[in-house]
């Protein structure tokens, strides 16, 4: 039978029930026992328990390969995670007559397996181990591009003599056209029994970005929780396929597009900037907007998009390279005037700084020289890793996941010496060095406060001692009014900084640990997951720069309510003292004089809008994170988005909740509030109850008799359960919540009610 002949005949389908028992006879089979790390005989008991695990189980995918009708291999893969890494195995069945090609059947289910696992799964990498003495599945695994790995992270492979091969995205690309043939390629795949894509992210530039793009992945997965995969299109046809309708680009667009034209790529190589040079330079760059216009209106996702900075040589007169009114240098700043026009205009559009990453590593570093004539790539080598980091903040940011408080150490990270012994006036603080890095340092982080990181303490000290520092010593930068809260004890950090979290309501995800201490630092990842623990560099005197350009400390934009961060901690804390000095609970309440606005969200309220969507992961009902796209397209249907302002006596003033809620869109009599987020540090005052007061009455006069609530459990939202359970919503099988509009709920009579309806 011809390889060809085979194809033919090939199809991969989902194991169903009727499966069972033919699975286990095939996995029984002698020969397929002896290449397995167990090799008893399965039991019907067993295999019944396996079986239902293997059938729910998200991380695995269970298939049957037949030819014909006739099934001939079993493949399965498993251990699937979030950041796109898989196992894999097959066996044969009992149904191949012998004397038939199996080299030509296994060589099949390796092609349909590889192509089912990066261009269905969207795998980054596939692994799998083999038994060191099946010489024959090794080598067919190899002449497929499979790849032999390290065991040293595999105790599994060491115990039981296995050889762990790999293969990633980027290899299968590179092999794909050469181990199959046109028939496999063409074959159906069956739909994937339980979804899983990892988010895409795409680079779109004229020049080469495979090289950056290939380790981009385990960057950002290094500093966050983020998993997504980077692709980049084939050389320079990436915008065209954006643009041309059936491409895969504009079939299945990417999550995020990253537009990386660079100014030389508006430039002919080395020429010489005249006139008419630049007239075409800028001509050119006008398409490129209109086209980044264009595409922000057909497709989802978010774009970046990078600003301009001439790395390589360009011939120019030494007034054009030193005067910003030279012809070159001030057609740029046009350039970069109008991409930054463009992306405040457009939505879901950040513009990125890549000319920073470009002075930070110098022009030398980043001019690509030789690597440009190589593989047309955009940057030489030292790019690559600021980058990295620039396009994580910026992530982490568009998601919430950067530091919103510092948890600082004291000796040898805000002063010089241990303040036990040295004595206040004995510590390293001041003009002269080495006292001057530790005050530069201080400097630095006042400038965070300024930009709304909240400071607090965590030292291994006396109290008395170690705070009589920040009040008597002349050089001290920081004083105990910066800081918001303290652990000076000693107990391990990583159960104060617990403490810490607690006391000002924020996830260990939201505080970021600095200590000059190697020892101290790795307590607290072991000890504390999720805290935010940069590796600091030995010399103090670079640890602002270090710092500066760290992802977790990134900001897409600053609010007025992020600069009053810490203001409007210590709000919070004065209000716990007057609730602790109330009789009651509603004294309490009315002596903060609140007053509460329930409007349609505006212009000036909807970029705190997004920042509570992105940031808020604990009152979040369904953590669903919208674009501007996404909720303008809920309000010309009909439906609304809610922002909640609160005001009181101590004079805090700001949207703390924000509400997606549609009318009649699952039923003509039905409201649902798609997603409802809201700050926390309100839970108790009644603020739930107000809004959704608020929100059956909107619901009323839409014509609704039923206002329904979904909720996405997750480890973090509880207390969403909790409200709505309080405030008679019926839980329903599929995770909603539903509430009939015939009783309405009072409102609570300590708010002084605003509403735009």
């Amino acid at each position: 039978m011809s390889l060809d002949q085979t194809l033919e005949r090939f199809t991969l389908r989902i194991a169903v029930d009727s499966d069972k028992e033919d699975i286990r006879r095939w996995r029984n089979q002698p020969h397929v026992r002896a290449s397995m790390i167990h090799q008893d005989e399965i039991s019907p008991e067993t295999h019944a328990e396996w079986w239902d695990r293997a059938r729910s189980d998200p991380t695995r995918r269970l298939f049957i390969l037949e030819q014909g009708h006739i099934p001939v291999a079993v493949l399965t893969f498993f251990d699937i995670t979030p950041d796109g890494a898989a196992w894999w195995g097959f066996y044969l069945t009992d149904r191949i007559a012998p004397g038939e090609d199996e080299l030509a059947i296994w060589m099949n289910v390796e092609a349909i397996a590889l192509r089912y696992a990066f261009e269905h799964l969207h795998l980054e990498r596939l692994l799998c181990d083999t038994k060191a003495g099946n010489h024959s599945v090794l080598m067919l695994h190899e002449r497929l591009g499979f790849e032999t790995v390290s065991p040293e992270n595999h105790p599994k492979a060491q115990a039981h003599d296995l050889v762990i091969k790999e293969m990633t995205a980027r290899s299968f690309s590179s092999v794909k056209a050469r181990v199959m043939s046109p028939e496999v390629l063409e074959m159906a795949l069956p739909d994937d029994p339980h979804p899983f894509r990892l988010p895409r992210l795409a680079l779109i530039g004229a020049a080469n970005w495979d090289e950056i793009a290939a380790d981009l992945s385990r960057s950002i997965a290094a500093h966050c929780p983020l998993r997504l995969k980077a692709i980049v299109p084939p050389f320079g046809q990436g915008m065209l396929d954006l643009l041309t309708p059936g491409s895969d680009l504009a079939v299945n667009p990417p999550d995020y597009l990253v537009f990386c034209d660079r100014a030389e790529d508006f430039l002919p190589p080395l020429a010489p900037a005249t006139e008419t040079q630049i007239d075409g330079m800028e001509s050119r760059f006008a398409a490129y907007l209109d086209n980044i216009r264009h595409l922000r209106g057909t497709m989802s996702g978010h774009f970046f998009v990078h600003d301009l900075h001439l790395v390589r040589p360009q011939m120019q007169s030494l007034h054009d390279m030193t005067a910003r009114q030279g012809a070159l240098s001030a057609a740029i700043d046009r350039m970069n005037r109008n991409l930054a026009e463009t992306c405040a205009a457009l939505a879901d559009c950040t513009l990125l700084p890549v000319s920073r990453v470009i002075e930070q590593i110098g022009h030398d570093a980043a001019d690509p020289g030789k690597y440009w004539l190589m593989g047309r790539f955009p940057y030489g080598p030292r790019f690559t890793h600021a980058y990295h980091h620039l396009l994580t903040g910026a992530l982490m940011a568009l998601h919430g996941l950067t530091a919103r408080a510092l948890v600082l150490d004291l000796d040898n990270t805000l002063w010089g010496g241990v303040i036990g012994d040295d004595g206040t006036f004995g510590i390293q603080l001041g003009s002269d060095y080495p006292g001057n890095q530790f005050t530069t340092f201080q400097h630095f982080v006042k400038s965070l406060s300024g930009r709304g990181l909240v400071l607090t303490l965590c030292s291994k000290n006396t109290e008395d001692i170690a705070l009589a520092a920040f009040r008597d010593h002349p050089d001290m930068i920081l004083r105990e009014d910066d800081l918001l809260a303290h652990r000076i004890n000693w107990s391990p950090k990583s159960a104060n900084i617990a403490e810490i979290a607690a006391e000002i309501d924020l996830g260990p995800g939201s505080l970021m640990f600095i200590d000059d201490n190697p020892m101290e630092r790795e307590e607290v990842r072991q000890n504390l997951p999720g805290v935010i623990v940069p590796e600091m560099p030995a010399d103090v005197a670079e640890w602002p720069r270090f710092l500066a350009s760290h992802p977790a400390l990134c900001a897409l934009q600053l609010l007025d309510q992020d600069r009053d961060r810490a203001a409007k901690y210590r709000i919070r804390q004065q209000i716990l003292q007057v609730e602790q000095s109330a009789p009651d609970k509603q004294s309490f309440l009315r002596k903060l004089g609140m007053k509460i606005e329930i409007a349609t969200m505006r212009d000036s309220t909807r970029a705190r809008a997004m920042q509570l969507f992105a940031k808020t992961n604990q009152f979040n009902t369904t953590t669903i994170r919208y674009s501007e796209q996404e909720l303008d397209t809920v309000m010309a249907e009909n439906g609304d988005i809610l922002t909640v302002r609160i005001e009181d006596r101590f004079g805090s003033n700001e949207v703390i909740a924000v509400l997606v809620v549609t009318y009649g869109a699952t039923a003509p009599d039905t409201a649902r509030i798609e997603n409802f987020v809201m700050s926390c540090r309100v839970l108790g005052r009644g603020v739930e109850t107000a809004v959704l007061a608020d929100i059956c009455r909107r619901a009323k006069a839409h014509g609704c008799a039923t206002l329904l609530g979904p909720i996405i459990e997750t480890e973090r939202n509880q207390p969403c359960r909790d409200v709505y359970e309080r405030h008679d919503f019926i839980a329903q099988p599929d995770g909603v919540f539903a509430r009939a509009l015939d009783n309405p709920i009072a409102f609570p009579d300590w708010f002084a009610y605003i509403s735009d309806v």
